[in-house]
C-alpha cells in the first residue's frame, strides 16, 4: 500500500509539474533550434543560456528519467527562464517553465536558485550551479518527502 501511495503521489506531482504554464507546447521545436544554434556557435556567449541535457533522480524514492532544459534570459536582470522537459517511466513526459535568479559565484560559475509553487502539492526548492559545460542542481519539496538531483551538460 505504501509503495502504491508513494507512486501515486509522485505521479500526481509530476503531472502538476507538467501542467505549469503549458511549457511543453512547442518544446521539441524550440529544443532543436536551441541545439542547432549552440552547435553552430550562433547562440551567443551567455554561459547560462541555451540547451542543457542530462538526467534527474529523486533520492527519496529512486524515480529517475531524462531531462532537457532550454535557458533564456528572463525579463528582469539577473533572472532566467528555464524550460524543462522530463521523462518519467521512459514513456511519460512533461514540461514546465520556471524563472530563477542567477548570480555569479566566486569560482567563475553561476548559482541558480529559486522556488516553484505546485498548488496543492506545495512548493519545490531548487539550488543549482552552472560552471563551464555542467549544470547540476538539487531539489526538494518543503515536507522533505521528495528530494533529488539532476545533472546536465551541453549537448554535443
Amino acid at each position: 500500500m505504501t509503495t502504491i501511495s508513494s507512486l501515486l503521489r509522485t505521479t500526481l506531482c509530476l503531472l502538476a509539474l507538467c501542467s505549469i504554464g503549458c511549457a511543453g507546447i512547442g518544446f521539441e521545436k524550440a529544443w532543436q533550434e536551441s541545439v542547432a544554434a549552440h552547435q553552430a556557435g550562433t547562440g551567443g556567449k551567455d554561459p547560462v543560456a541555451g540547451p542543457w541535457k542530462g538526467t534527474w533522480e529523486t533520492a527519496t524514492n529512486g524515480h529517475k528519467g531524462k531531462l532537457r532544459c532550454i535557458a533564456t534570459p528572463g525579463p528582469e536582470a539577473g533572472a532566467y527562464d528555464f524550460r524543462y522537459h522530463a521523462t518519467y517511466f521512459k514513456v511519460l513526459s512533461g514540461a514546465y517553465k520556471v524563472n530563477f535568479d542567477v548570480e555569479p559565484t566566486t569560482d567563475g560559475g553561476y548559482a541558480v536558485e529559486g522556488s516553484q509553487g505546485l498548488g496543492p502539492f506545495g512548493s519545490f526548492d531548487h539550488d543549482g550551479k552552472i560552471k563551464g559545460q555542467r549544470f547540476d542542481a538539487t531539489y526538494s519539496n518543503r515536507s522533505g518527502s521528495q528530494q533529488g538531483a539532476f545533472e546536465m551538460q551541453r549537448p554535443q
